[in-house]
């Protein structure tokens, strides 16, 4: 994430949606186990995986690859104002089931992972 380069103060406070994620959650229903996850495999290479017994959608799919600026725009604010509207009235985001963030040290040295 980019933030965490330009803010490295505020990465503990920085979450990040997934907006293909969170159309899956739109597609398949909330009390579908199907999803939508999007995996790097090395940088610039992506793709989309499902969990549950779905193995495609072609929605979803469409949203396949890398994104130029205009791609999306709208499934990208959804699921940022979902994010803010939970934290802001809720304080809480657990309805959005998945989001990213960046690792403790704590974390990064149990998992053995990056803290980046």
């Amino acid at each position: 994430c980019e933030f965490g380069k330009v803010f490295p103060n505020m990465r503990e406070n920085i979450l990040v949606p997934s907006s293909i994620y969170h159309s899956s959650i739109q597609i398949f229903g909330k009390s579908e186990v199907s999803r939508a996850f999007v995996i790097n495999k090395q940088k610039g290479k992506s793709r989309i995986v499902y969990t549950g017994t779905t193995k495609s959608n072609e929605l979803v799919d469409l949203m396949e690859g890398r994104w130029d600026v205009e791609n999306f725009n709208l499934l990208e604010a959804k699921a940022l104002g979902e994010l803010f509207s939970n934290i802001s009235n809720l304080n809480d985001y657990s309805s959005m089931e998945v989001i990213g963030r960046y690792p403790s040290t704590k974390e990064a040295e149990a998992f053995q992972i990056s803290t980046d």
